[in-house]
Parts: C-alpha cells; sequence; structure tokens
C-alpha cells in the first residue's frame, strides 16, 4: 500500500509545526495526568463505590462502545445483567463486593495480590 501525502507549502510549516507541537504536548499532559491519578487515587472513595479498580476508573471510563441493549451474565454467579451498551460488566455488583472485585475487570479492586478469595 502507498500511503500519499500533501505537501505543506514552506509559507505553512510554521503553522503546521506549531499545530502538532501544540497537540503533541496535550497529549503529553493528558498522560501525565493520567499516570498521577492512578498513581495518587484522587477519586476513591468515588471509584471503590462504583465498584472499580484504579485502571478501569481512570483509564477505561471513556471507551467506545456500541450502543446497543446488551445481556450478560456474571462470570461468578450466572446472574443475568442487562447493559445500555456493549461495553458491559464482568461480575454483578453483589459479587464484586462481596469479594472487593472491580466488576469490569475482576481485579482485585485495591492491586492486593491475592493467595486466596
Amino acid at each position: 500500500m502507498k500511503q500519499t501525502r500533501t505537501l505543506i507549502s514552506p509559507e505553512k510549516r510554521l503553522i503546521e509545526v506549531q499545530f502538532q507541537t501544540h497537540l503533541s504536548r496535550q497529549a503529553a499532559e493528558r498522560a501525565c495526568a493520567l499516570a498521577e491519578n492512578l498513581n495518587l487515587d484522587p477519586e476513591h472513595d468515588k471509584r471503590t463505590g462504583e465498584q472499580l479498580c484504579r485502571t478501569c476508573y481512570y483509564m477505561r471510563r471513556h471507551v467506545l462502545a456500541g450502543q446497543a441493549i446488551t445481556d450478560t451474565v456474571c462470570r461468578f454467579c450466572d446472574e443475568e445483567m442487562q447493559f445500555n451498551s456493549t461495553y458491559t460488566d464482568a461480575l454483578c455488583l453483589p459479587c464484586a463486593k462481596k469479594y472487593r472485585l472491580c466488576k469490569h475487570c475482576v481485579a482485585d479492586i485495591e492491586f492486593r495480590v491475592r493467595k486466596k478469595m
């Protein structure tokens, strides 16, 4: 496959470099803020109240998913669950709370390494 690109004229190059620098700087700032949130967990109470691990709460909140009513089952107790998109949880809320797990990915909610359930 051959990729085609439009040449940037000499008079527009500075504007293009400034614009792309701005976008790259913003991306780096967002990545740093995300890393800080993952490390410091400033919304700990809200996150644990929603029964989510740090990764699912801070990194996976804004995902694209299909807009369709989706039925699935809890991976622990087989209880039927319904969601308003294809972005579904793995566990029902009672199972997630009982075992202190992330309802979305089944990780320990505080990233503790477990030896038993």
